[in-house]
């Protein structure tokens, strides 16, 4: 539109503002600003619209659970009816307005009935607002009153038992049966009303605690460990992990063997099972509802949702890309107050756990010998003298995990992702943490006599003179920004590990196979990994030119 067309525009809606006269001026300004009242209000419903985009003026209505598309065509429904009503209602002032300010002389008793009737519909449409106020809160009350009168009848039937047997040997056990559909009925409601949601997750962690206690544990009968001054240390690990038969003939059972023993003898009890998978798989908006605990109508971000930075996607500098992130990230996840799911002192024994989002969780001192934890998530959780020996949890994700003092005998982590997780005084003789991601892991303490710790990337770990590393196997891994204790420690094991300049050695005692200099990310990777290919043909790069 070019300068002519705007002015003749304005011209003509100057115009047309001067042919109405003062009561049409008057409804008129009044019907816009009510409409950007309206609007202003639409805006600030979006503005607070929840984790999962659903508009609190929708959910009043009574409608939830929209796909996006949905509520963008229900949007343009609503839009339309609004320009209908304002027009309508702009009309109403218009012929109102000129009764008013013309007078009622000459019109016809049939046009004094019609704006009579138009003024006891205008004074009446208040009160009809505010009738749908009170009928909409009734609603809500009586919608509250039967989603907790749900709630009451799924715990009742949570406590179901029944009888078997005839006789004297007839017993009382729990009812599986009612007791799963329990489970199920209150996951629906959890997620279909999530201001319900915290206190039944609540609900499901007392059931698991009550009903298996750490206490009902299956006792694991650990073979006795080696010393740490044998003469073949290595060799008497693998004793202890594998079994041996001695000189007479007598075959001694080892790790392996006491572990499937111990699953001889466990039984998973269905309903647990049921109820720690509806914990494990809660939606994104479950999640969110969580993080805005102790307000159960809050939603906030669940920081466990987002995964650790990984070093190949930074192309830039490597610490000062990589590790800003992994800082940043750190404090994400230590200034997390909402919701926690409570397991501690719970008996997890051989319970299948696998791609469960368990990120968060309290599992402190929780018996978990045996546990199927493949692929699950379980950053940022409280698992302080939790006992997981023998557990399988390859490729698990255990970001910030707090491990302090947790038994992890022979538990197998191959490709685990556990950076920044506390592991200090943790027993870990015999694990299996083959190519994990252990970047900046705290390991003061931590006892890894005999793991088998080969392409683990140790960047930035920390270990004190108190980390056992007798018998350890680190073929193969990486080693980067360490302090002097953490390269005393791996000293024996400095043949077998790639490392750059950024490693305390003195120069004299620097094994021929490490860079001189330190590298940034994309180098060292490579350099890494062309070591691992061929360790006897690899020849470190000359320090570039300054």
């Amino acid at each position: 539109m070019d300068g002519n067309s705007e002015t003749a525009a304005a011209s003509g809606l100057g115009r047309l503002w001067q042919g109405l006269s003062s009561g049409e001026q008057i409804a008129t300004l009044i019907i816009l600003t009510a409409l950007v009242i309206l609007l202003l209000y639409i805006w600030a419903d979006r503005a607070r619209a929840d984790a999962t985009g659903a508009s609190r003026l929708v959910g009043w209505i009574g409608i939830r659970d929209l796909a996006p598309w949905q509520a963008r065509i229900l949007g343009i429904v609503f839009l339309a009816f609004a320009v209908l009503f304002f027009l309508a209602l702009l009309t109403s002032f218009l012929v109102v307005g000129g009764v008013f300010l013309a007078g009622f002389s000459g019109t016809t008793p049939a046009q004094s009935l019609g704006l009579g009737a138009l003024l006891v519909a205008l004074l009446g449409a208040p009160f009809l607002i505010w009738r749908s106020v009170v009928a909409q809160k009734t609603v809500d009350v009586t919608e509250q009153g039967l989603i907790t009168d749900r709630i009451n009848a799924a715990v009742a039937s949570l406590g179901e038992e029944k009888t078997r047997g005839t006789g004297d040997a007839v017993e009382t056990v729990p009812n599986m049966e009612v007791r799963i559909g329990a489970i199920y009925a209150l996951e629906r409601i959890a997620r279909e009303n999530l201001d319900f949601h915290v206190q039944i997750m609540e609900i499901l962690c007392a059931y698991i605690r009550e009903n298996s206690p750490a206490a009902s544990a299956e006792p694991l009968h650990m073979p006795e460990m080696p010393e740490d001054d044998v003469e073949t240390p290595r060799e008497a690990w693998e004793r202890w992990k594998q079994g041996y038969e001695d000189e007479s003939g007598a075959w001694h059972d080892g790790l392996l063997q006491a572990l499937e023993n111990l699953r001889s003898r466990i039984k998973p009890r269905t309903d647990i099972q049921t109820a720690l998978e509806v914990l494990g798989r809660r939606t994104k908006a479950q999640r969110s509802r969580e993080a805005g605990w102790p307000d159960p109508k809050q939603d906030g971000v669940f920081v466990y949702d987002k995964r650790f930075p990984e070093p190949s996607a930074i192309s830039s500098r490597y610490w000062a890309g990589f590790f800003a992130l992994m800082r940043e990230r750190r404090n994400e996840l230590r200034q997390y107050a909402g919701y926690r799911p409570d397991l501690r002192n719970t008996n997890l024994q051989d319970y299948d756990l696998r791609e469960l989002e368990l990120n968060g969780f309290r599992l402190s001192c929780a018996m978990m010998q045996g546990a199927r934890l493949s692929d699950t998530k379980l950053g940022g959780a409280y698992l302080w003298g939790v006992d997981m020996l023998g557990a399988r949890a390859k490729q698990c994700y255990m970001q910030s995990a707090r491990l302090q003092k947790a038994k992890m005998c022979g538990v197998t982590l191959i490709d685990a992702q556990m950076q920044e997780a506390s592991l200090q005084d943790a027993e870990m003789h015999g694990a299996d943490v083959t190519a994990a991601q252990m970047q900046w892991t705290q390991m003061q303490g931590t006892n890894l006599r005999q793991a088998k710790m080969e392409g683990v990337d140790l960047s930035g770990a920390q270990m004190s003179e108190d980390t056992n590393l007798t018998a350890a196997t680190l073929r193969g891994a990486a080693v980067r920004l360490v302090d002097e204790t953490t390269s005393a420690q791996l000293r024996q094991h400095w043949p077998d590990i790639f490392a750059d300049g950024s490693v305390p050695v003195p120069p004299e005692e620097r094994p021929a196979h490490w860079p001189a200099f330190e590298m940034d990310n994309d180098e060292f990777l490579a350099e890494w990994r062309e070591w691992q290919a061929d360790p006897d043909a690899y020849t470190p790069p000359d320090p570039p030119a300054r």
